[in-house]
């Protein structure tokens, strides 16, 4: 039965170890670490240490992490207008699909079902095309 220990604890130069701790705090806190967190609607990127906001009301969620991820991994800052521009986009179109279809069930003319029917096709067409760039982001 071992009654002392066989192993030596090492010596850390706790002084040293400390300054590169604090070298690589420093270094994060000024990049700054970007999460996905929920919004209404869908999700929104934020930088962690100040809770800023950077993108708010992204539809789907692996786009959220994507832009995280895209963001985090940079060393410029990223511009993020045309996501932006393609975001509301495409919120405007399900809002105009939404209102279409209202439309087309109580409407009691014909002309006024057969016009919003083509325009509720347009629609649809943009936000597939808006859905495609979303992605491609």
């Amino acid at each position: 039965m071992a009654t002392k220990h066989t192993r030596k604890k090492k010596s850390y130069n706790k002084e040293y170890l400390s300054k590169k701790l604090d070298k690589l705090a420093s270094n994060v806190a000024k990049k700054g670490i970007h999460i996905v967190s929920q919004s209404n609607p869908g999700y929104k990127v934020i930088n962690y240490v100040n809770k800023k906001v950077l993108i708010d009301n992204i539809p789907y969620k692996s786009l959220a992490k994507q832009v995280a991820d895209k963001v985090n991994k940079s060393k410029d800052p990223v511009h993020l207008g045309r996501l932006d521009y393609s975001i509301s986009r495409y919120y405007k179109h399900v809002n105009d699909i939404m209102f279409y279809k209202h439309t087309m069930k109580s409407a009691k003319d014909y002309n006024v079902v057969i016009s919003t029917g083509a325009r509720l096709q347009e629609s649809i067409y943009a936000l597939k095309e808006t859905k495609g760039n979303l992605i491609l982001f």
